[in-house]
């Protein structure tokens, strides 16, 4: 949610809030791959939302009053005004992660950078395993990502050591509002140094 609101602002600085969610995504990767044209692969690492998880009763009696639900998102799906309520929706984060990754399958021939995506669930039970997009023009799933993990945080330590395994990319950026990531990330560090690390950097701002 953060992530988006964020989005939101930098964007509405520089062109305006855009319409719809499609324009959104669009730019959004325009923005981004700009800022880090560098950058070789842009890592989108999202929660998931089991309907088995132990969470999900206690999360859905927290979040779901209210809420605005959407049955679909497509591009032309206008960005909702009220988005507290509609991010009260576990069925709209997904709706959402689901709409983000077919949109940049469509629009990633056109950038060089690669994207991997990680959380969507597959029916209600499993975690779809990371999904390369982008590296040749073509789809591929990533089996060392298939990650049994409900947070997002926790998939953050094994996408950097994947990446930084197969691509050999010394860099790395992760931009989150989570002081858990933080925590982890240092943890981990010993791991990103065996891994050839060369530097870690944390774009930190107001959340949790």
């Amino acid at each position: 949610k953060q992530w988006y609101q964020r989005r939101v602002r930098a964007l509405s600085d520089d062109e305006g809030v855009p319409g719809n969610f499609g324009s959104f995504v669009k730019a959004f990767l325009d923005r981004v791959t700009s800022v880090y044209p560098a950058c070789y692969a842009f890592h989108f690492i999202f929660d998931s939302y089991v309907e088995t998880s132990l969470k999900g009763p206690e999360r859905n009696r927290r979040n779901e009053q209210g809420a605005i639900k959407l049955a679909e998102i497509k591009a032309n799906t206008p960005l909702p005004r009220q988005m507290e309520k509609f991010w009260k929706s576990a069925k709209n984060k997904v709706l959402f992660q689901a709409f983000l990754q077919e949109e940049v399958k469509e629009l990633a021939p056109s950038y060089s950078n690669g994207f991997v995506f990680s959380g969507i669930i597959e029916n209600n039970t499993m975690l779809t395993p990371g999904e390369s997009i982008g590296f040749s023009e073509i789809s591929t799933e990533i089996s060392e990502l298939a990650l049994n993990l409900e947070k997002a945080d926790m998939r953050i330590i094994p996408h950097i050591l994947w990446h930084l395994e197969n691509f050999k990319c010394g860099e790395v950026l992760v931009e989150s509002n989570d002081t858990d990531v933080v925590v982890l990330l240092l943890f981990y560090m010993h791991e990103f140094l065996a891994a050839r690390i060369v530097n870690l950097w944390i774009q930190f701002g107001k959340g949790k």
